[in-house]
């Protein structure tokens, strides 16, 4: 009888196992996918813990390794993340975007801020035989884990005039989006304003790489305060080459009338570390202290020529109500 018995129950297990080998288990490519989907989305926990699944079973799989480090990276966990992304390089020595993640890590860390300082010099042509527009560009800023210092000073030369506009800013990320606020002025304002505040915010829109944004501010020229609100929205694919976006643009000039206009524009990475940025825009502008409608078209190119160092370069034309103008802008970006 106990022979009986234990042959059944070999026999029991024997079908268990069997079952369970053919059981395939958990769809990894889908385990996957929603991984991405939750780092794009900003739930670090979820994409870590789904990045783990997949590696456990396909320990090779190395775009769930390099995800894996990105979503360590997002959680505010560089040293971890530094390693999965050594093992990505491990298995595949020309991941670009592991390389790019890995260099993100050297330049932020939990422990470690960085700093940063842009340099921009702009020349703008005016037709009419108006004298040109001058204008250079200074600032510094210094990044947290989750938050961003900054100061920008801005000196302006235009119709024989000039001004110079010092502004500060704090960012934060919040949450799965991220909010600023700058406060600026200008002393003995000729043009720019002699006191501006602004604010704005982002905000993710499920996990298909859209999201709402919002910015609005409030400025007092000489002549009167403008205030100005700009919804808008923005997309990012998943592999982040492409970013797309659009803003309703509502003023409400010196003379307390409303006008309103649109902007929008497109990033795209051409190649690894060089970017092409176009622009489209007709809608009122206060830059000179008095609103106006402008119409214009901005193309720029930036490209990484080391991992502490960015160079861009900007063309835009206007067409104005009284002139046109071209502008081209020269900046350098450190990080150290």
């Amino acid at each position: 009888m106990r022979t009986v018995l234990a042959m059944a129950a070999l026999a029991c297990l024997g079908t268990a196992e069997a079952a369970q080998a053919q059981d395939p288990g958990p769809d990894l490519d889908s385990v996957y996918q929603t991984s991405v989907r939750d780092r794009l989305a900003g739930r670090t926990d979820e994409a870590i813990s789904g990045s783990r699944r997949v590696l456990a079973g396909r320990p090779d799989d190395v775009d769930a390794r390099l995800n894996l480090g990105l979503a360590l990276i997002a959680a505010g966990r560089p040293a971890e993340a530094r390693v999965e992304l050594e093992g990505v390089l491990a298995r595949a020595p020309n991941y670009a975007d592991a390389r790019d993640a890995l260099s993100q890590i050297n330049r932020l860390s939990a422990d470690v801020a960085e700093w940063r300082a842009d340099v921009s010099v702009a020349y703008s042509h005016l037709s009419e035989d108006l004298d040109p527009w001058r204008e250079i560009s200074v600032s510094l800023s210094r990044q947290f884990t989750r938050d961003a210092v900054s100061a920008t000073i801005e000196h302006a030369e235009r119709f024989g005039r000039s001004d110079t506009y010092a502004e500060a800013r704090l960012d934060r990320r919040w949450g799965v989006g991220a909010i600023y606020g700058a406060f600026g002025g200008t002393p003995g304002a000729e043009f720019r304003p002699e006191v501006a505040v602004r604010a704005g915010g982002q905000i993710p829109l499920g996990d298909q790489g859209w999201s709402v944004t919002a910015d609005a501010a409030i400025a007092r020229y000489a002549v009167g305060t403008v205030s100005t609100v700009q919804p808008g929205l923005e997309f990012v694919t998943a592999d982040g080459r492409l970013t797309l976006g659009g803003r309703w643009i509502n003023v409400w000039d010196e003379q307390d009338t409303y006008r309103s206009g649109y902007s929008l524009r497109a990033a795209l990475e051409i190649v690894p570390k060089l970017r092409l940025r176009v622009g489209y825009a007709d809608a009122p502008e206060s830059s000179d202290g008095a609103t106006v409608d402008v119409q214009s078209t901005s193309l720029g190119l930036e490209i990484d020529v080391t991992e502490r160092v960015v160079l861009r370069l900007n063309g835009a034309n206007e067409d104005r109500v009284a002139y046109d103008r071209q502008e081209t802008i020269l900046s350098v970006g450190l990080r150290f």
